[in-house]
């Protein structure tokens, strides 16, 4: 999640999927995407310790997630986070160009003596697509300050359009239909809401308890709860009734074919 502090407080920048996408189709996200082999490239640069509460306390886990989340920020807004003098050398649409066509973001940073900063990069939250989902994800939130100098662009062939908002607004326009958000985005932008500053985001960020949730149908009960994806027990979460009446409507939808 790139943020950035406004007039008003503190704004998110989300970017519209296009509508032939298999998953997700028109919704409003935050950049990122998917692991993939690069990610495990041990010659990436790296200042400070990855967030290891992404990855359940595997510490190799944490560096691809990482590296993975600078990777595709890169890809889809343009915006490097890295750390070192070069950096807004380095963030140039050829750069982005040659790790978004499958080359590398180690040569990319160290040709210009630079380093994921690793310790400004936080876990915000860790969601799991439920069973229901014909698609399922494995999906981990980072929060991250828009680096000074860079501005993101709508640069992603999987995005029609992006847009700088504060929670509040989005939120108001997400209920409003207008700007459509999948549960995980749309609760992270209510627990975003009220916050004055990054900083203060950041702070939170790092003293968060992160778990995999996961919202689960029980069979038996025919009840939804909201469960840690791994282990298995029932998730205290603040949101965690506005999330299971949100999955629900999402699943009946599914079934009645609406």
């Amino acid at each position: 999640m790139l943020l950035r502090d406004g007039q008003r407080g503190v704004e998110a920048f989300l970017m519209r999927r296009v509508t032939q996408m298999k998953f997700g189709a028109g919704m409003h996200v935050f950049p990122g995407g998917r692991l993939d082999g690069r990610d495990a490239d041990a010659s990436v640069p790296i200042a400070g310790t990855p967030d290891s509460r992404a990855s359940h306390g595997d510490v190799v886990l944490a560096r691809e997630l990482l590296v993975c989340a600078v990777r595709e920020t890169f890809e889809e807004s343009g915006v490097l986070l890295a750390a070192g003098v070069e950096v807004l050398r380095a963030a140039t649409d050829a750069n982005r160009v040659i790790v978004e066509a499958g080359g590398s973001l180690a040569a990319v940073l160290n040709d210009h003596q630079l380093s994921i900063p690793a310790d400004d990069i936080p876990i915000w939250s860790h969601w799991v697509t439920p069973e229901f989902q014909s698609r399922r994800f494995d999906t981990r939130f980072y929060v991250v300050g828009l680096p000074e100098g860079q501005e993101p662009k709508d640069v992603s062939g999987e995005s029609d359009g992006a847009i700088w908002v504060r929670p509040e607004d989005g939120l108001r326009q997400r209920y409003s239909g207008e700007m459509p958000m999948m549960t995980p985005t749309g609760t992270t932008l209510r627990e975003l809401a009220g916050f004055s500053s990054v900083a203060e985001v950041l702070a939170e960020a790092r003293r968060r308890m992160v778990q995999p949730l996961l919202p689960f149908h029980d069979p038996v009960t025919a009840q939804w709860t909201l469960r840690h994806a791994y282990e298995g027990f029932e998730v205290d979460y603040e949101a965690r009734e506005l999330i299971l009446s949100e999955v629900d409507a999402v699943k009946k939808s599914l079934v009645s074919g609406e």
